[in-house]
């Protein structure tokens, strides 16, 4: 089990380990907010499984050894992805079918490939759903999540090595209401110190400009975090748990920001003493000089000794080297040139250097057309950003499944009929008969695509039956 190790580091299977990775998040743009629905609708999350195994392969084949899983992102966005069930006030009485083993097989092919995985419950970088909103905001609905749904979540995965540490939310200051600020508060409302601290390019409090429909005061998500945190801790002990800033400026006073998630305001806020966050989490972006430059603190400029949050171990959750601000219409390529003068395995370099203890890249999938995945890497510079950790500190890690598991219903995807049950074309330039009738199933860039031309996989996967390829 990952564990809080020396001088702000983490340890796993009594030495250090860093955390070199990627983030997954939605593992693919079709199945956004829909990754642990089994149902047919989904196609009972073939292509999910499927796509997530590649992404664990090509991660360990480049040195690293972590990936980020976004859970309920959205959540409630259409109904036929919704991951809970609702009574008739809409708060949540437990987990869809399907969830809890959902989870297991995505925790079963990452251990399959010695890859540690991080859940991450919730994204507040886009709130646009009622359910996410009032599970961020109105307490009843909160512990409703907690006990029918987060609870029973861990306690059914609660002795699996292979999590590297559960995380809370993703990038909470999204819905952070600037006007509850009050430096009289101290650090844990002080939100004025905050916005300073990061500058007019980087103001928290966005997602009502981004799309989305909800905006908290601070102790309200204080709580949100610190109850769950605590119920994790209950269910299962041994594993750390984590919550991501989307900036160091909430994170640490150093840099004339403020502590706004520091335990005392947690507890404060939630009541809950051991609602503590274990391993601090910052994301960082070049987002100064129109992409040139990371901003003040930055872990690429910065020892992780300077942020000055004593022996817990500070990980770079998400990072890249692009930064490009634009519309959601507006034309872009993708993925997005680099704005940062230097290359993905030299950042990376710089955040290892610099004594944190981790850093995981951005990001597998991209979005294409929202505005704020202007940061989103391709294959070669993720590639890239993994290879400037030493492969020496990534040895195989032993990541038995738990006792309790029953992966019999598992889906297995081998290689030969990639992401995809039934034909899918790499581009609409040629169909697949075509692609297969000219030779061309072999080549690397075929790898995912044209399962049934080529290689005869089940065509009837994704309509009345579960995908089981052998």
């Amino acid at each position: 089990m990952l564990a809080l190790g020396a001088d702000g580091q983490l340890e796993m299977q009594g030495r250090p380990i860093h955390l070199n990775g990627v983030n997954s998040a939605w593992v693919t743009t079709e199945t956004y907010g829909s990754d642990f629905n089994t149902s047919a609708a989904t196609g009972f999350a073939a292509n999910s499984f499927c796509e997530f195994r590649q992404q664990v392969e090509t991660l360990r084949l480049h040195g690293g050894n972590s990936i980020r899983l976004w859970m309920f992102e959205d959540a409630g966005m259409e109904e036929w992805r919704a991951p809970f069930l609702l009574n008739a006030s809409g708060h949540i009485t437990g987990l869809a079918d399907g969830v809890v083993d959902a989870f297991k097989r995505y925790l079963d092919i990452a251990r399959n490939h010695s890859v540690l995985v991080i859940p991450v419950m919730w994204s507040a970088a886009l709130v646009r759903t009622a359910l996410c909103c009032s599970v961020l905001g109105d307490e009843t609905a909160l512990q409703a999540f907690i006990e029918n749904a987060l609870r029973p979540l861990v306690s059914a995965t609660r002795s699996d090595p292979v999590i590297a540490m559960w995380e809370i939310v993703n990038e909470i200051e999204g819905v952070l209401n600037m006007s509850t600020s009050s430096p009289a508060g101290g650090g844990c409302s002080d939100l004025s110190a905050v916005a300073r601290c990061a500058g007019p390019n980087n103001q928290p409090g966005w997602n009502l400009e981004q799309g989305g429909t909800c905006l908290f005061p601070v102790a309200s998500l204080q709580r949100f975090i610190n109850r769950q945190i605590a119920a994790i801790k209950l269910e299962s002990p041994q594993h750390l748990v984590t919550s991501s800033s989307w900036s160091q400026c909430a994170v640490t006073s150093e840099f004339g920001g403020a502590r706004v998630w520091a335990d005392k305001c947690l507890q404060d806020a939630g009541g809950q003493q051991t609602g503590t966050i274990d391993v601090w989490q910052v994301h960082d972006y070049p987002k100064e000089d129109n992409g040139a430059a990371f901003g003040t603190g930055s872990p690429v400029t910065t020892t992780a000794s300077q942020y000055n949050l004593g022996s817990r171990p500070i990980l770079v959750g998400e990072i890249s080297n692009r930064w490009t601000y634009y519309t959601p219409n507006s034309s872009a390529t993708y993925p997005p040139v680099p704005t940062f003068n230097q290359s993905m395995s030299n950042v990376t370099k710089h955040v290892l250097n610099n004594g944190f203890a981790g850093s995981l890249s951005w990001a597998f999938t991209c979005l294409v057309g929202y505005g704020h995945d202007t940061a989103c890497l391709g294959r070669a510079d993720l590639s890239d950003g993994l290879s400037g950790w030493p492969r020496g500190s990534f040895a195989p890690l032993k990541l038995q499944a738990p006792t309790n598991y029953d992966l019999s219903g598992s889906v297995t995807c081998p290689a030969e009929c990639g992401t995809e049950p039934v034909d899918l074309a790499p581009s609409p330039d040629y169909t697949c008969p075509e692609r297969a009738a000219w030779g061309e199933c072999t080549q690397d860039w075929m790898r995912g695509y044209c399962s049934f031309s080529c290689y005869q996989c089940d065509p009837n996967c994704g309509t009345d039956t579960p995908c089981l390829l052998t």
